[in-house]
């Protein structure tokens, strides 16, 4: 029996000790993190974004079946979880993280601290999360009106350039990198 619980114990121990397999996204978010120049892009991505999901609301309005808009509550939805997502990311950026950009003293070489990291990265693997999430109900939505057809192939190009402009952001962060 005792030789059963060390076996068992080992083997707890040895799968806790294996490393964490980093995704390609958390590579991207590791890269595009590396200092304030970075993380100041990746805000300005964030922004982008956030405006996108407005832009896909007021698309679907403009359309004249007065069905439109009912027809993608769900997608509609995810404008909300975008927006919160993006407010916090700020926040995160200017206050926990201390990086005021617009400040005369201001040194975009700075390297974020770890919980100021830990911090942004969750609210930006949820950012990717919904749109990830968004993308796939788009693509899955069925829908006859040419306006709203328009209107969802506007909102995913958009949403499909978020990993190449987070990318864009780690090459800004790696030219100004100490």
């Amino acid at each position: 029996m005792i030789r059963i619980l060390v076996l068992i114990c080992v083997n707890i121990l040895a799968i806790g000790a294996k490393p964490t397999q980093q995704t390609p996204f958390d590579e991207l978010v590791n890269n595009a993190t590396k200092n304030f120049y970075g993380m100041h892009c990746v805000s300005e991505v964030i922004v982008d974004v956030s405006a996108a999901a407005g832009d896909f609301a007021y698309d679907l309005e403009l359309c004249e079946d007065p069905y439109t808009v009912d027809d993608f509550t769900d997608i509609l939805d995810t404008k909300d979880v975008i927006n919160r997502i993006t407010d916090r990311l700020l926040v995160v950026n200017e206050l926990d993280c201390d990086n005021h950009q617009y400040l005369p003293d201001w040194n975009g070489s700075t390297i974020p601290s770890r919980e100021c990291l830990t911090k942004f990265k969750k609210h930006l693997n949820k950012m990717n999360f919904v749109i990830e999430e968004t993308i796939n109900e788009i693509l899955v939505a069925g829908e006859s009106n040419v306006c709203a057809l328009m209107a969802m192939g506007k909102y995913v190009i958009k949403l499909n350039n978020f990993t190449g402009l987070l990318q864009a952001c780690a090459e800004v962060a790696e030219k100004f990198n100490k």
